[in-house]
């Protein structure tokens, strides 16, 4: 036996593993749905669209990475 602590890992919950999931899924969705309507709409309202779905899909990625991982991305 050693005298020193020994350093666990945290582990995260299933549950969280699968409302991260689920969110990114939902969130991928999402901004797949508001990609078609930014391909659609003419004008101004095209940059609103292309902006809204970037962050939908960044989102939905950093979720699903999340879920795979079980820790963000960029926390480390």
């Amino acid at each position: 036996m050693s005298a020193e602590p020994q350093k666990h890992e945290p582990e995260t919950r299933p549950i969280f593993k699968f409302l991260a999931g689920f969110f990114g899924v939902l969130f991928l969705i999402t901004g797949c749905f508001t990609v078609v309507f930014a391909f659609q709409s003419t004008g101004s309202v095209l940059w609103r669209w292309i902006g809204e779905s970037s962050l939908f899909l960044l989102l939905g990625a950093a979720f699903t990475h999340a879920a795979f991982t079980g820790r963000w991305g960029l926390l480390k």
